[in-house]
């Protein structure tokens, strides 16, 4: 009987540690397919959308490496870009008002989300996405090997160099948008939003 209480309660200490698993891993996911399912696209509501994407992925980094200054420099970064994008928004976008969703279309929109979700479990239960499981990235992190905040030496190419063509991208991107919009500007003389 002892033995059976034993099994019964490893059983249930394994459910949630997968349970937990998987919503480190996929929340951020479905974070990111929501605004596909919305109705009209605003500025505001994207970036409510980022934000929300970009403090599941800071706890992700904080959970799973050593050190916790990652997620800060992440999140830092993703706040300070989303108020850059923010200024270029309200510089060009008209007021416009968020449209209400219908409750129907939430229910919809819950749902689908709900069967994404079982979905998903039951691939990461038979470790269908094994590249994406949480032991692979614990184990073969390089964030977790070393330690960085005890390395005298610090080179942050050691750290960097695998993102490295991913930022350059997004900082092309920011540049690019803010030469576009600082043009648009001097055209006309002015703020491109019309105030009445």
């Amino acid at each position: 009987m002892l033995m059976n209480m034993f099994l019964l309660i490893n059983k249930f200490y394994m459910l949630n540690y997968l349970i937990i698993k998987i919503l480190i891993i996929y929340l951020p996911i479905i974070l990111a397919i929501i605004p596909l399912f919305h109705k009209s696209i605003h500025p505001v509501s994207m970036m409510i959308y980022l934000i929300l994407f970009t403090i599941f992925n800071c706890l992700k980094m904080s959970i799973l490496f050593l050190n916790s200054w990652f997620s800060y420099m992440l999140f830092l970064t993703m706040i300070g870009g989303l108020l850059i994008l923010f200024l270029y928004f309200v510089a060009t976008s008209s007021n416009e008002k968020i449209k209400s969703f219908k409750l129907n279309y939430f229910l919809i929109k819950i749902t689908s989300m709900s069967i994404m979700m079982v979905i998903m479990s039951i691939m990461f239960y038979f470790d269908t996405f094994s590249i994406l499981s949480i032991d692979n990235i614990t184990n073969q992190s390089m964030f977790m090997k070393n330690n960085w905040s005890n390395i005298n030496h610090f080179n942050s190419s050691q750290m960097f160099n695998l993102t490295y063509k991913i930022t350059l991208i997004m900082m092309i991107y920011l540049l690019f948008t803010l030469f576009t919009l600082m043009k648009m500007c001097m055209k006309m003389y002015g703020p491109l939003r019309q105030y009445s």
